[in-house]
């Protein structure tokens, strides 16, 4: 098996969700013009042949209009369905953990190792978002602050360089709501008028 297989076979397993998911490459590495967050993925687990994947779901209310059939919910569970193949083809052994967000980050499983055994506890934990679509904002910044920690704590290979990655499903529609509040991004914004809620969007 050459090493680039497992670089092509994740590609393969991510090209059934990615109308509603993205991923994030988020190893250190060096730039690679033309890559996408798949390829430089795919091509970390093929050489470390180990990684952590973060599935970050949205849970807004958008959501109710947007995907009132859970299709995140089940692109989620795909991915993770057919990574335990992936994985038990290639012997790479890929760690996942589950969060959710809306106005803020929400861990709803922590760092655990994906196979055949873990398969029914993942997909069960993935199930459970199908009605959790009541947050009053999508909140990319916080979500990403969440994740990013969230990574940062991830187990660590005893050698080499740690593979990482973010796969999130969602809408894609960045929302705030007008509260007595501000951002973290934009502390001098209050977000009590649609004016300041605009704003914060913007500079979000």
């Amino acid at each position: 098996m050459n090493s680039t297989t497992p670089r092509r076979g994740l590609a393969c397993v991510l090209a059934g969700v990615l109308g509603f998911a993205s991923l994030l490459f988020a190893a250190p590495s060096q730039a690679l013009t033309g890559e996408t967050g798949v390829d430089r993925f795919g091509g970390c687990l093929a050489a470390q042949k180990s990684g952590q994947l973060l599935l970050l779901v949205d849970e807004s209310s958008s959501l109710k209009s947007s995907d009132p059939d859970a299709n995140r919910v089940k692109a989620a569970q795909y991915l993770a369905q057919q990574l335990v193949d992936y994985s038990s083809r290639t012997g790479v052994e890929i760690d996942v953990s589950i969060a959710g967000f809306s106005s803020g980050y929400r861990q709803s499983l922590g760092w655990t190792t994906l196979d055949a055994a873990s398969l029914a506890q993942i997909d069960s934990n993935l199930d459970g978002f199908r009605e959790r679509n009541e947050g009053n904002e999508t909140d990319y910044w916080s979500a990403l602050d969440g994740a990013r920690a969230e990574l940062a704590q991830a187990p660590r290979p005893a050698e080499g360089r740690s593979c990482q990655g973010l796969a999130w499903f969602t809408d894609g529609k960045l929302d705030f709501s007008t509260s007595d509040t501000t951002k973290p991004f934009a502390p001098n914004v209050k977000l009590d008028t649609q004016d300041g809620v605009n704003a914060a969007i913007a500079a979000a």
